[in-house]
C-alpha cells in the first residue's frame, strides 16, 4: 500500500500514531524528498459512506442483484502489477470465467482464454467490442514517485479507474472489484488516501449491482521493481508482526487477489468491504 506522507513535525507523527514513525524514518534513511510515496501507513480513518447521488435513468433499470448470474466474461485492469498479476493468474485458472480481457500497454503471454488489447489508458478505445463483459476488477495504481506529480498520480488511480468502471457498466457489467487501501477516505489529509477514498465513492455511485472493495495494508509479494522504502517497511512489519493488530500486518498479494476474484464471482448484492485484517 502506498501513500503520500504529509510533512509534519516529528512530535505530531508520534502523538497521532507511533507506527507512522516507521514511514518517517524510512523516508529519512532513503533520502527522499518530503513529497514522497511510501508504503507504510497505519492511520485509523472512518469507512467511506454511501453516495447519495440520485440514480440515472440507466441505473434505474439495472437489476437489484447479480447474485446467481452465470459469470463468463471479465475484464482485469492493472494486470501487470503486484496484485494484478495474481488476479490474472487466478482468472485464467478459474472455470467460472471463459474469457478474460486484460488491456495493457505491452503484450502479455498468450492464453486460450485471454483477450489482450494493447491500449493507451489516456486514450481508451471506447467503441471496442471487448468492453462487453459481465464483471471487471481494477488493480490499477501507482506511486507519487513513479507518477512524478499529484496530477499524474490522480489521473491513474482515479481517472483511469473511473473511466474503465463507467465503460464496462455502460456495456452491461453488473459486478465490480476494486483494490483500494487501508484508511481510504475521501476526507483524509493524506493525498494518497483521499484519492483512494474518492475513487471508492465515485465507483459506488455508478450503480453496480455488486461491488467488492478490498482494502489491504502494506503489500507483501514479489515485485518486478525494487522499492527501497517499501523494503524497509516490510522488514519492520515482519519484525513487529507478533505485536501488531491484524489490520496493520502485511497483506499478501495472493490473498488480496483471492478476495477480489472470489468477491466478484460470488456477486453478493450491494457494497462489500474486505478489510486488511481479513488479508493478514
Amino acid at each position: 500500500m502506498n501513500l503520500d506522507v504529509i510533512s509534519q513535525p516529528f512530535g505530531d507523527l508520534l502523538r497521532h500514531n507511533p507506527f507512522r514513525l516507521f514511514a518517517w524514518s524510512a523516508r529519512q534513511i532513503d533520502g527522499c524528498p518530503l513529497k514522497f510515496a511510501t508504503t507504510v501507513d497505519f492511520w485509523l480513518t472512518p469507512s467511506v459512506s454511501r453516495s447519495t447521488k440520485p440514480a440515472t435513468a440507466r441505473e434505474a433499470v439495472r437489476p437489484s442483484s447479480s447474485k446467481g448470474k452465470l459469470m463468463s466474461r471479465i475484464l482485469i485492469a492493472g494486470s501487470t502489477g503486484l496484485v494484478g498479476r495474481q488476479v490474472l493468474e487466478r482468472l485464467l485458472a478459474d472455470d467460472r470465467f471463459t474469457r478474460v480481457v486484460a488491456p495493457t500497454r505491452r503484450p502479455l503471454e498468450s492464453h486460450t482464454k485471454l483477450v489482450n488489447p494493447i491500449v493507451d489508458f489516456a486514450d481508451l478505445p471506447l467503441d471496442a467490442p471487448w468492453w462487453e463483459v459481465d464483471a471487471a476488477i481494477s488493480t490499477l495504481g501507482t506511486t507519487l514517485g513513479q507518477a512524478g506529480s499529484r496530477m499524474a498520480f490522480r489521473a491513474i488511480d482515479h481517472g483511469y479507474t473511473l473511466a474503465i468502471a463507467e465503460q464496462v457498466y455502460a456495456r452491461g457489467a453488473a459486478r465490480f472489484g476494486l483494490n483500494s487501501a487501508l484508511g481510504a477516505d475521501p476526507g483524509s489529509r493524506s493525498f494518497y488516501l483521499r484519492t483512494k477514498g474518492q475513487i471508492e465513492r465515485d465507483i459506488e455511485a455508478i450503480g453496480f449491482a455488486s461491488l467488492v472493495i478490498v482494502r489491504p495494508g502494506l503489500l507483501g509479494g514479489e515485485r518486478s521493481t525494487v522499492r527501497t522504502a517499501e523494503s524497509i517497511g516490510l522488514f519492520l512489519s515482519k519484525a513487529l508482526a507478533p505485536f501488531l493488530p491484524l489490520k496493520w500486518r502485511i497483506s499478501q498479494a495472493t490473498r488480496v487477489a483471492a478476495a477480489l476474484v472470489d468477491g466478484v464471482a460470488k456477486g453478493m448484492p450491494g457494497r462489500r468491504i474486505v478489510p486488511s485484517e481479513a488479508l493478514a
